[in-house]
């Protein structure tokens, strides 16, 4: 009688996918990710700044504020009262906000000599180094010449902001919440920025800082990169 041939080998029974294989399909699955990101960043202008800040509404026209007081007879008044008045007078104009304001001086009238003074603006005091550079006397009249320069610069939320409204022409500029008023030394950085979106493109931050150009003794603010 023969035997039955039995097989050798038993049938195969539902095989798992090789390690290999799973390493494939995670790689292809994160290629399809990192470019699902990138296609969103491209289309959508996407990048970490873009939504920072709040948009900075258009400048309001407004008077430029001025002390609350002023030399009864300017060409009678005393030196000091002056200068007191053309410092106070600088320091609104700079700042755009009207409040109120104080100042003093420690006046020395002599060529090259050079004092203190103080102004307070809403309770925040800045100092100023006043020079002389000329004083001299004919007859009944007094001629001083004299430089001032600010040590540091009061920054008002709105004077910022309307800095930062016209920083880039019609781009639109995106600003962090500033202070409502800030005593900045000269050429100091504000901890604050400003974004700006230049025709859809990447944000980028502009840093907020005072500074003191030339023509302005008291300082003003400057929005740049």
């Amino acid at each position: 009688m023969t035997a039955p041939i039995l097989d050798d080998e038993p049938a195969a029974t539902g095989a798992r996918p090789s390690v290999v294989v799973w390493i494939v399909l995670l790689v292809v699955a994160g290629l399809c990710c990192w470019g699902g990101i990138a296609f969103v960043r491209y289309i959508g202008g996407y990048n970490s700044l873009r939504d920072a800040g709040s948009p900075v509404p258009s400048p309001m026209d407004r008077p430029t504020p001025t002390p609350s007081w002023s030399p009864t007879h300017p060409a009678d008044e005393d030196f000091e009262t002056k200068l007191r008045h053309e410092l106070e007078s600088g320091v609104l104009a700079a700042a755009i906000t009207p409040a109120p304001v104080a100042s003093g001086c420690s006046v020395v009238v002599r060529a090259q000599a050079s004092f203190p003074c103080w102004v307070t603006y809403a309770g925040s005091k800045v100092t100023f180094t006043v020079t002389i550079n000329e004083s001299s006397t004919g007859g009944v009249l007094t001629v001083i010449k004299y430089d001032i320069k600010a040590n540091e610069v009061i920054l008002t939320r709105e004077a910022v902001l309307r800095k930062a409204y016209t920083a880039r022409g019609d781009d639109p500029i995106r600003c962090d919440e500033f202070p409502e008023v800030s005593v900045v030394g000269v050429d100091a950085t504000m901890a604050q920025s400003c974004y700006w979106e230049p025709r859809k493109k990447e944000t980028r931050r502009l840093t907020v800082r005072a500074t003191r150009f030339w023509s302005s003794a008291y300082g003003v603010v400057d929005v740049d990169e």
